[in-house]
């Protein structure tokens, strides 16, 4: 397995942290879709009906709050992911520049 040692015992798999970083990325996407389908179909009372427009109003705001928490998710998905993607590559700058020294001293 590649990767970096963090401390005595934790091991990062740095191409594994990076393919993670874009399997959140995707589902970060997926899920900013989800959203905009939400927020680009609004359900309004009139939709509800004549008799129902109490009951679509409410239906109208619980989707409002459902696309909020959901873009709130993504966003969180998507700093996840630069994280993970930028430690990735942190983790592998340090290796490889440890790996200079290591072969530096033995020459």
């Amino acid at each position: 397995m590649a990767g970096q040692t963090i401390t005595g015992s934790m091991v990062v798999d740095t191409s594994e942290l990076a393919k993670l970083a874009n399997e959140l990325r995707t589902s970060s996407s997926a899920v900013k879709e989800a959203v905009k389908n939400i927020t680009d179909n609004p359900f309004s009372a009139n939709e509800a009906g004549r008799n129902y427009s109490k009951q679509g109003a409410e239906v109208h705001a619980a989707l409002e709050r459902a696309a909020n928490w959901l873009k709130i998710w993504a966003n969180a998905t998507t700093a996840t992911a630069d994280a993970f993607g930028k430690s990735a590559i942190t983790y592998s700058t340090v290796d490889a520049s440890n790996a200079d020294k290591t072969t530096a001293g033995t020459k």
